[in-house]
């Protein structure tokens, strides 16, 4: 039976090249991806966030590349000013720029410090203390002062695991920020090994920064924080576009991938190559294939860009719960997108252990093809747009790549740090993996 499968995968995979070299060659779609990555990390698009409309010109991007591959709009929506778009709205702390000083030295944002998402507050100048690792013993010396909190645990705490198991209750950013407030600290400096940004939907009391722990000065005594903040409300949008499918038009197959990130800090850009530029031209390049008539799919393939990702699913939770445009019953399977600038080291399918079958249809092309050097399985989990299909039933994966530069919501994830090492293979795999699913009873 073994030997039947891979004669089938084998025989597709022919036929599969065969309409490939009819359309692109292999180098011609990394140059498509690498300029679709180049363009959405662009300057015009502020790091696909919410200043200078980041997010809604990233939209109109995918909107566009839908029309022009003769993808067709929502359906309802044809006559509309954005037939593609599906909006909805949020609430987050949105952190527009910030400036901080340490004994009359700026930092650097993005490189050196960046503003914590739940910051709260306007301002604070003035002394700063050492809190230690921000546990309430440590601010006796700190009454009045921004207190500088360390990252973690104490080494001899981690350690030692009953200390470890003690204390690690009190190890997160938000148990020490609610110490420090509690304290009336008038601020808080957390010193972290790594700068990793993201969003709060509500802030906390008071201004909070996260500086790199090896920039920070040994010696600091002050220190004036400024941060341009406030509660604002957003409307954004999910990009939806779908091609009717030959046979099947009734049941669907999704591709998706969230095209938002994180904006701006002032001058620093968090440009999201990687998360999920690289995704979406991923995307963008089924949606191609898929589109000419050679390769037109037995079940509709519908595609997705989603919005308010990094914000928390809201995009997709939206589309779950308030407007399944193309509904769930009808959807035999979710392919979701991100991460994909990679994978050197191969794939990770979260939700593929929830669907053994499909999993091994996954690996078994994979093997026999030899495309990438593993295909790693996890059980749903709440990491991106995949999840509230998968909680609803709708079966699905999310597959992101392995190995690579590491960095993540960071001002280091551009274009220039990609390696796009098995970007063709992992497109090439995918593609037969949904054209199997296409033709399954």
């Amino acid at each position: 039976m073994r030997l039947i499968v891979s004669a089938l995968f084998s025989l597709l995979f022919f036929f599969f090249q065969n309409s490939m070299g009819q359309s692109a060659s292999n180098e011609e779609l990394l140059i498509k991806a690498k300029k679709d990555v180049a363009q959405l990390c662009s300057n015009e698009f502020a790091g696909r966030g919410y200043q200078q409309e980041g997010h809604i010109k990233a939209a109109h991007f995918i909107q566009q590349r839908f029309k022009d591959l003769g993808l067709k709009p929502i359906p309802g929506k044809e006559n509309e000013t954005n037939p593609y778009f599906q909006p909805f709205s949020f609430t987050i702390n949105k952190i527009d720029s910030a400036e901080v000083l340490v004994n009359g030295k700026r930092l650097i944002p993005g490189v050196e410090y960046i503003v914590f998402p739940g910051c709260g507050g306007k301002s604070v100048k003035g002394k700063v203390s050492d809190a230690g690792y921000g546990f309430a013993r440590e601010y006796t010396a700190a009454s009045g002062s921004a207190v500088v909190i360390h990252e973690g645990l104490p080494p001899k705490y981690e350690r030692k695991k009953e200390l470890k198991e003690k204390y690690g209750p009190f190890k997160s950013d938000m148990q020490k920020i609610g110490v420090a407030a509690n304290l009336n600290a008038p601020g808080v400096i957390l010193l972290k090994n790594k700068l990793t940004a993201s969003f709060a939907a509500m802030p906390v009391e008071i201004p909070v920064i996260e500086v790199l722990a090896d920039k920070w000065p040994k010696k600091a005594k002050l220190i004036d924080i400024q941060v341009f903040r406030g509660i604002e409300k957003i409307n954004s949008q999910n990009v939806i576009g779908y091609i009717p499918g030959s046979r099947l038009p009734d049941s669907v197959i999704v591709v998706s991938a969230h095209y938002d990130h994180l904006g701006k800090l002032g001058t620093a850009i968090f440009r999201g190559a990687n998360d999920n530029a690289s995704g979406i031209s991923m995307m963008l390049s089924m949606a191609e294939y898929f589109s000419k008539a050679e390769n037109r799919p037995e079940c509709s393939m519908v595609f997705i860009g989603f919005g308010g990702e990094e914000t928390g699913l809201i995009g997709s939770r939206y589309y779950v719960e308030k407007n399944p445009v193309f509904s769930l019953e009808r959807i035999r399977f979710l392919l979701n997108l991100d991460l994909m600038g990679n994978g050197d080291e191969g794939i990770t399918a979260v939700a593929g252990l929830d669907f053994p079958v499909l999993f091994d249809l996954l690996k078994s092309i994979n093997e026999n093809q030899k495309a990438i050097p593993a295909v790693n399985g996890r059980n749903n989990a709440s990491n991106s747009d995949h999840y509230f299909f998968v909680e609803k039933g709708v079966r699905g994966m999310f597959i992101y790549t392995l190995g690579g530069p590491k960095h993540y919501h960071d001002v280091f994830d551009t274009p220039e740090n990609l390696v796009f090492s098995k970007y063709i293979e992992i497109r090439q795999l995918l593609l037969l993996f949904l054209i199997e699913i296409g033709r399954m009873p």
